[in-house]
């Protein structure tokens, strides 16, 4: 029989949660799924999300625009659960982009107000066609 964890919530209220370890079929949700942090090259991590999602790109009625440096890009991180968040993101970018658009998918250093260097990724999603801002005089 599973036991019961008891947590209290902000409002002192007891909510009741079942402890279903051991019971088959078990897989732990998100809150108790420990990261391994190791190095990684987050470019090589990228391009290879690229490479195992090739038919899905293919397949989709969109274009993807990968812009991600040819220089390794080192980071201590769980790269499996890091691999699940941008195939996430990028399936999702697939599944409910609108025909004819684009999908970038870029890699850059970046630098915190502290001056730390960061690695941003971004994924957006734009129109099939260049939209050129400037104004019109």
């Amino acid at each position: 029989m599973a036991k019961k964890k008891h947590y209290d919530d902000d409002d002192g209220r007891v909510i009741a949660n079942m402890n279903i370890e051991g019971m088959p079929g078990y897989t732990p949700d998100r809150t108790e799924a420990k990261a391994s942090k190791e190095p990684l090259d987050l470019t090589r991590l990228l391009n290879q999300l690229l490479a195992e999602q090739a038919d899905a790109i293919a397949a989709a009625p969109v274009t993807v625009v990968a812009n991600l440096p040819d220089h390794e890009c080192p980071l201590n991180n769980d790269g499996t659960k890091l691999y699940r968040v941008f195939a996430n993101l990028l399936e999702n970018a697939l599944r409910y982009s609108l025909e004819g658009s684009r999908i970038f998918l870029s890699l850059r250093d970046a630098k915190w107000t502290d001056g730390r260097s960061v690695w941003r990724v971004t994924v957006k999603n734009t129109s099939r066609e260049y939209i050129d801002f400037t104004a019109e005089v």
